[in-house]
Parts: C-alpha cells; sequence; structure tokens
C-alpha cells in the first residue's frame, strides 16, 4: 500500500504541471490496443455523444487506419458518426483549410492512431522557418485544443500518445541510448542539456540512439512514452528527462491506458490489476509501477481505491 501510495502521489504532481486554466480528457493508450479493449474504449467515448473524429496522420495508410479504427468504434459506439479528418503527411496544408477546421469542430472526441508521432507534429506545429523552434499552431491544432477547452477528449494509442506532451521522442533505442549518455562526463551532459534548451532538439545522428523534439503539449512538464514494459523503455524515459529537464515522465503498457483530467486534475490507470503504467520522476530520479483502477483527485490527499 505504501507504494501505491507514493506512485499515486507521483502522478498527482505530475498532472498539477498541466491542468491549470484548462479542460478536457486525455486518454494515451500505450499501443496495440485491442478493438475488443471495451474498457479502453468505454473511458475514450465517456461523457460524449456527438461525432468522433479519426486522426490517422501518424499512419502511412491513412485510409487503411481510418477503416480499422472506424470499424472498432462501431462495436462500442452503435449509430454514432465516426469521420475521418482526413490530414496526412503529404498535404501538410490542409491543417490551415476551413473545412478540416469545420470537421475538428464538429467533433467532442478526437482519437490519434499510431503510426510515426513526427508526422503529427509535422502537419498540425509546422515549422515556419528554421529550427525545431520555429513552429507555429496550425488551424487544425487550435482547433484541437478548443475542441478539449469545450469539455471534449483528445485519446491516442501509441504514436497518438507519444505525441501528448511538450517534449515527445521522436525515436530511440534503449542499449544505444544509455550506451552514449552513460559514457558522457558532466560537463558534457551539461553541454547537451544546454543545447537543447536553446535549439529544442536532440539529435546526434548516431545510429539507434534516441532523439527528441517538440510534442504536440497538450500535457505540460511531461513525458509520455508507449509500449512501456514490453520494450524495456525505462532508460531511455529517464535520459530524456534528464536531457529535457521535463519534471515528469509517463510510460504506457501495451492496450492499457491512463486517463488525465485537464480541469480536475484528476486521474486514472485503465486496465487490470497488473502493471498499467510506470511515472517517472526526474529530480530525485523515482519511478514507481501503477496498477489499474487507481483513482484521485488533485488538491486532496491521494487515496488508491
Amino acid at each position: 500500500m505504501k507504494k501505491m501510495m507514493l506512485g499515486v502521489m507521483v502522478m498527482c504532481a505530475l498532472v498539477l504541471a498541466g491542468c491549470g486554466g484548462q479542460r478536457g480528457t486525455l486518454i494515451a493508450a500505450g499501443g496495440s490496443m485491442h478493438d475488443e479493449n471495451g474498457e479502453v474504449h468505454r473511458y475514450i467515448l465517456q461523457g460524449t455523444s456527438g461525432t468522433i473524429g479519426v486522426v490517422t496522420t501518424a499512419s502511412g495508410d491513412g485510409e487503411g487506419a481510418f477503416t480499422s479504427k472506424k470499424d472498432g468504434f462501431a462495436k462500442w459506439a452503435p449509430g454514432r458518426e465516426v469521420v475521418d479528418i482526413g490530414l496526412r503527411e503529404n498535404a501538410p496544408e490542409r491543417a490551415d483549410d476551413p473545412a478540416v477546421v469545420a470537421l475538428i469542430e464538429r467533433c467532442d472526441v478526437l482519437f490519434f492512431t499510431g503510426g510515426d508521432q513526427k508526422r503529427i507534429v509535422e502537419v498540425f506545429r509546422p515549422k515556419a522557418g528554421e529550427g525545431e523552434k520555429s513552429r507555429r499552431d496550425s488551424a487544425a491544432y487550435h482547433a484541437v485544443i478548443r475542441l478539449l477547452n469545450r469539455g471534449g477528449t483528445v485519446a491516442g494509442t501509441s504514436a497518438g500518445a507519444a505525441m501528448m506532451g511538450d517534449v515527445m521522442f521522436h525515436s530511440g533505442q534503449i542499449e544505444p541510448s544509455v550506451k552514449y549518455w552513460g559514457g558522457l562526463a558532466d560537463v558534457q551532459k551539461a553541454n547537451v542539456r544546454e543545447n537543447f534548451a536553446t535549439t529544442g532538439l536532440f539529435d546526434i545522428a548516431d545510429k539507434g540512439t534516441l532523439k527528441l523534439g517538440t510534442g504536440m503539449g497538450l500535457v505540460h512538464n511531461c513525458i509520455v512514452d508507449s509500449h512501456f514494459a514490453e520494450r524495456k523503455r525505462l532508460g531511455r524515459l529517464e535520459i530524456a528527462l534528464d536531457i529535457t529537464g521535463q519534471d515528469w515522465g509517463i510510460g504506457v503498457n501495451e492496450n492499457r491506458a491512463v486517463k488525465i483530467d485537464r480541469a480536475t486534475g484528476k486521474v486514472e490507470t485503465i486496465g487490470g490489476m497488473d502493471e498499467v503504467a510506470t511515472a517517472v520522476r526526474r529530480d530525485p530520479p523515482a519511478s514507481w509501477k501503477l496498477p489499474g483502477h487507481v483513482h484521485f483527485t488533485l488538491g486532496q490527499t491521494p487515496v488508491a481505491k
């Protein structure tokens, strides 16, 4: 129970950094989400009754990804309209198309499919000039924020979850990343941190080493990772926090999810009583494995129910 309480307190602080003055719900699923997973789907649809928008920007096969997810929602939301937002990597200019914005405005749920999270940011927050910090927010991006702030839900799996923080992983294998970071002297690490603070990008072009850049900024001061336990990603998340200065990380396991209410700070891990997610703190370094059905409300004494 003590370990559970610590884990809940960590999650409480994690979301506290991002919930002030904001509304809406985030559902971050850890990838490999089964259409038969009724629990996660019910949380995605909870409190909504309108149009469901599917964002397949991360996928290399947008039409196929939409058809697959539309069929998945048909089981859990019969009769509800499911639309393809239609933003693809090969037509990023459509993120400023009034018709796309109007389509997002019709929705009260957006679901971001898996694939490559870099594609999501390249379309929704394209570069206006040179460098990572030149990114601008497209009209479609502003529509996503408005959807949240009117009480809607943004859900995503795999890449669709990994894009949620201010900073996100572009890629990165565990062993090369740990070897690289462990081989640096303290002064070299300090230089890496300073460079990231200046450029907003970490990419040393070494094969397999983690790469970090701008995320969608739906939750602040937190890096989200997916496929977490299955791909043993704790090490790379710890390094990412060290490089970027983000205070918290949350790694979500496959076919499991985490719900974040941006208005109240209420957090819930979604899944069975086995391990659902891992919360990671940068300073002092620590991590906590969290089972399913952990509930609490920010501002009150955290209690594991």
